[in-house]
């Protein structure tokens, strides 16, 4: 918030007096009204988004997600799709246009590209968990078309869960970043899982 507006206009706000309870109370209230059913407005808050990334495969769940604001300009969330027991999953940066208008993953010219890698190295697309790291489609107009935008941090952490919550499902034996964006998301949930054994923050050098 200091980015965005110095502290002394912070008492003109009408939601002033909730600052203080939020970031001691938030959370709880967060999943006291996720409790309660209403989890369609509250998907967004970090004690929800858990819940939410264990119905893996549910695609009325992830296309509930609020967590960012990407969902507002794309057609669907799109989920990662093939066995639940790959071996291998390959992990893009987010869906791109044909991939926002089908609800499929990496499916473009890439996906085709892709399609005859794998098969250069004797396998086959439905042997291998094909996802996003960010499951929104992110862009920008140009003229009639729909070109790329990456997806910035607090964007790929808002996904975070759902990548997580594939990776614990499908427990794959590699797992392989295709760019920086979906490296990132992935070194993200190494430096998680570090912590929690360290009990120590981890971070990137």
């Amino acid at each position: 918030m200091r980015r965005e507006m110095p502290q002394h206009y912070w008492k003109n706000l009408p939601e002033a007096g909730e600052m203080t309870t939020l970031p001691r109370e938030g959370s709880a209230r967060f999943a006291a009204r996720s409790q309660e059913g209403d989890t369609d407005k509250f998907a967004t808050a970090k004690s929800v988004q858990p819940s939410l990334a264990q119905a893996k495969g549910s695609d009325e769940v992830i296309q509930m997600c609020r967590a960012c604001d990407l969902r507002k300009h794309a057609t669907q969330a799109v989920e990662g799709e093939e066995p639940a027991g790959a071996r291998l999953m390959l992990v893009e940066e987010q869906p791109g246009d044909e991939e926002d208008l089908q609800g499929r993953p990496f499916i473009g010219p890439a996906g085709k590209l892709l399609s005859d890698v794998l098969r250069s190295a004797g396998l086959s697309r439905e042997e291998v968990h094909i996802t996003n790291a960010v499951k929104h489609f992110k862009w920008e107009p140009r003229g009639k078309r729909r070109l790329h935008k990456r997806p910035n941090v607090g964007e790929m952490r808002a996904c975070n869960g759902w990548l997580q919550g594939e990776i614990d499902s499908i427990k794959p034996m590699v797992t392989v970043a295709l760019g920086a964006s979906a490296l990132t998301a992935l070194l993200e949930d190494l430096r998680r899982a570090m912590s929690l054994v360290t009990g120590q923050a981890v971070t990137s050098q």
